[in-house]
């Protein structure tokens, strides 16, 4: 009985060969059709068939179906919607037959990341994006492939929503089909919407994958140290399939097969990768030569070991135990700051968001997401806050709900791996097991109170330890990992006067070793602040502090406090911490009467949330740097007093958007982090206008087109948000924008610039007759050009040279373009 490929895989026997470019062997083909590449499934099946038959002669062990593109957004764009399934399935059954005729081998479904992301303006919802994988994987499984490739994905809410609908598929089907994923980094060492390599690996952990990878982005050199950081973070199987190098000036691929084979023995020998392959350039002499070399070795790589509680969200985090808590900043909860609930209530979620950012600059390493106001739709809320949460912090996110669907829809718009605060059983099993099975479908961990449905809240030791070994049960027969567990052995406030609660703190404290004793792999959380509820206010912080030392000592990891006010334990007197200690573990009968005395009178201690030290041109300029709107209106008012509004925009604004082109071009900012500071702009620039009067700058207009040939607009999407957020008017005339749309354009929208995207090759020829056909009619404009498949060797030897009466201007990415249009 042959095989299956997950056993050869986990046997560790050889190291897997995938085929190379599908692409590149159809463009030998010569062949004369409009269409997509996966319409020749249905059309030209001997072609295709042809072509996995070449690749299993080189010796591949895998072939991947001809359907990287086959989802209806990719297909719609040729009127192919309606076809999703039915050419899934038809790549399928070729590569099937290809393989049944060759003798041997294993199919891959190659699900592509589609033309959009969710993460970065997308007007698609989570739940179209999963619907639309759901129906291409459904076509590749009943067509007959071994496993599901989801490849080249640059977005983990795409990634997430193709792993749902996988999940979704297997079943109903009552059977697993094997995963696995391969993603594209950028240069930065980050997926475009991102998370860095760490923060994918912990992001996918709690997912079922036969192996997990990189491919496209770049030449395998470059790709090596990208390769080494996953093995150190990754808990699967290892694959890696890269482009041959870089595109040149003539839209060839450069690296040969015998220099990627080198480089592939280096990292096959020490240990980094099971899975081998080729992708954009890469043809069957690459696979021959790749397939020689690891037939003739075994994997040596050790997937990493996961122990610890790990989290991500741009960053990653490990939980170790250091001795020490990892704060959970507590201030954007509606139930506990005043400030937060007013900005929620009015609508202000992007000044709401920047009080996480203050937590973070505070010492939060993750940050707590309430919304649940009864006076409030708190789903309504918690998606809005998200969506400029997920854009303000790099720090992972704890969802703080009780409501499954609230917990679902948060999960959807989270790219890493956060908290669920939390589960308990105080409405029986049902609703604990509908969160936890949550949490194994998104990947997440779980914070879990110690609440059940006879007694309540746990307050005393041996009901704590009752309902955590009952809890323990449950969440092991949902597949949730001991290390995702996190208890809440819950904080009661120490100035209840109820006799009940006399010693609940020292319960909580014993609680926490007790527990530890049982599930050592676990971890704990409090809402330490609980115990100061109700005293005086500069005694609580004191307190909490010493309340805080006790629970780490006995085992605590997370602890949710205020980060501005949390004080240290070290500067604390020795009477202050008396007076709690007596307090926390009911050492006196007068303790909470001693405590309120000493403290009652004395002034608390309030912390302004921003300074306004410096000079309103420099405060306006970090506010843009920092991508934070709280306050904005404010420096922009003290900015007016001093300075003409023309100079508050260049001196000021323009300035600190400046320093974000320079931190993007370094690698020092992500893609989410430019958008903030573009929005802070947009926002400065609506503010400035009614103050310029005659003064106002002329804003340019820009035509934006990604031209034929190509349906990818990610990256000219994220174009236009920049260039309309500093001022420029942006017409964006969309995707495969023929020549004569392109000039009908120009004559209706009468631009001042154009800007022209292409990701593939095929386009990138295609530049070349629009700029010819452009010269022939006297068209003079500026054009600036950019996309993956243009180099800036390309655009000089091939565009500069035959559009004469304008500029053309090579833009790298979407703030290159931006300083370029600036000079213009």
């Amino acid at each position: 009985m042959k095989k299956k490929i997950q056993e050869i895989l986990s046997e560790g026997s050889s190291i897997l060969v995938l085929d190379g470019a599908m692409g590149t062997m159809i463009q030998r083909e010569n062949l004369n059709f409009d269409g997509p590449n996966e319409i020749l499934n249905l059309e030209q099946s001997e072609i295709i068939k042809k072509i996995h038959k070449l690749y299993l002669s080189a010796g591949a062990d895998i072939v991947e179906t001809n359907s990287f593109g086959a989802n209806f957004l990719g297909l719609s764009e040729f009127g192919l919607e309606q076809k999703v399934y039915e050419i899934n399935r038809a790549a399928a059954k070729n590569a099937r037959e290809a393989v049944a005729e060759f003798g041997k081998g294993f199919v891959a479904g190659s699900v592509g990341p589609m033309t959009i992301a969710l993460s970065i303006n997308c007007d698609k919802s989570f739940d179209q994006i999963s619907e639309h994988y759901y129906e291409q994987i459904k076509g590749l499984w009943e067509g007959g492939v071994d496993y599901i490739l989801l490849e080249t994905f640059h977005d983990l809410l795409n990634l997430k929503a193709a792993l749902l609908a996988h999940k979704r598929l297997s079943l109903e089907k009552g059977e697993h089909l094997p995963v696995a994923v391969s993603c594209t980094i950028e240069k930065n060492g980050c997926l475009l919407s991102g998370p860095d390599i760490p923060s994918l690996c912990i992001a996918l952990e709690n997912h079922d994958l036969m192996y997990l990878g990189l491919n496209c982005s770049m030449g395998l050199d470059e790709m090596v140290p990208l390769l080494k950081r996953m093995r150190e973070f990754s808990s699967f199987k290892l694959s890696a399939l890269p482009n041959a190098g870089l595109p040149d000036e003539t839209g060839g691929y450069k690296d040969d097969p015998e220099q990627m084979a080198k480089i592939f023995e280096e990292l096959i020998n020490d240990g980094i990768v099971d899975v081998i392959g080729g992708c954009c350039g890469t043809n069957p002499e690459h696979i021959a030569l790749f397939a020689k070399l690891a037939h003739a070795h075994k994997p040596m790589g050790t997937p990493a070991i996961v122990s610890h509680l790990r989290l991500s969200q741009f960053e990653s985090l490990e939980l170790e135990d250091a001795g020490r808590p990892y704060l959970v900043g507590e201030r954007t909860n509606v139930i506990g700051s005043k400030l937060f609930r007013e900005m929620i209530k009015d609508e202000r979620f992007e000044e709401a968001a920047d009080i996480a950012k203050l937590q973070v600059a505070k010492g939060a390493h993750v940050i707590d997401a309430c919304l649940a106001n009864p006076e409030r739709d708190e789903l309504q809320d918690m998606k809005s806050f998200l969506k400029q949460l997920s854009l303000k912090i790099k720090v992972p996110i704890m969802i703080d709900s009780i409501n499954p669907i609230v917990v679902e829809e948060a999960l959807k718009l989270i790219q890493g791996k956060a908290i669920i605060n939390s589960i308990n059983l105080e409405e029986g099993e049902e609703r604990f097991l509908r969160i936890a099975r949550l949490a194994k479908n998104y990947g997440a961990s779980l914070v879990v109170g110690l609440i059940d449905e006879i007694d309540g809240m746990a307050v005393k030791l041996d009901k704590k330890i009752k309902v955590a070994e009952r809890s323990y049960r449950l969440l092991q027969e949902t597949g949730i990992a001991e290390q995702d567990i996190i208890w809440d052995t819950l904080t009661f406030p120490c100035g209840n006067p109820d006799p009940a609660y006399r010693g609940a703190a020292q319960d909580t404290i014993q609680g926490i070793v007790e527990i530890k004793k049982r599930f050592p792999c676990s971890h704990f959380t409090l809402g330490v602040s609980n115990i100061s509820f109700g005293l005086p206010a500069n005694g609580r912080e004191v307190l909490n502090s010493v309340f805080l030392y006790h629970c780490v000592k006995a085992g605590l990891s997370l602890a949710i406090v205020n980060t501005q006010k949390l004080k240290r334990f070290n500067l604390l007197s020795q009477k202050e911490i008396e007076l709690s200690d007596n307090l926390l573990f009911d050492r006196e009968p007068n303790a909470l009467i001693e405590f309120s005395e000493f403290f009652k009178g004395q002034v608390e201690e309030i912390a302004s949330a921003i300074t306004e030290d410096l000079p309103p041109l420099e405060a306006l300029q970090n506010m843009v740097l920092s991508g934070t709107v709280l306050n904005l209106k404010d420096v922009i008012s003290r900015a007016l007093l001093e300075h003409d509004p023309l100079d508050v925009i260049e001196k000021g604004v323009l300035s600190g958007m400046s320093q974000v082109g320079s931190l993007f071009k370094d690698g020092k900012l992500i893609v989410a982090e430019v958008l903030q500071s573009a929005e802070v702009v947009k926002k400065s620039m609506d503010l400035l206008t009614p103050h310029l009067g005659e003064k106002k700058i002329a804003k340019k207009k820009v035509l934006l087109a990604t031209v034929k040939g190509d349906v990818h607009d990610i990256g000219k999407n994220l174009v236009g948000v920049i260039f309309q957020n500093n001022g420029y008017e942006v017409v964006d005339i969309g995707i495969k924008v023929e020549t004569q749309a392109l000039l009908d354009a120009i004559a209706l929208h009468k631009p001042d610039v154009i800007g022209l995207s292409g990701l593939l090759v095929k386009s990138a020829y295609n530049m070349i007759d629009m700029l010819k056909e452009l010269q022939k009619v006297e068209v003079n404009l500026p054009i600036l050009i950019g996309g993956a498949a243009i180099s800036r060797a390309f655009v000089e030897k091939n565009l500069i040279p035959i559009y004469l009466q304008g500029k053309v201007l090579y833009a790298k990415d979407a703030m290159d373009g931006l300083h370029l249009l600036n000079g213009l």
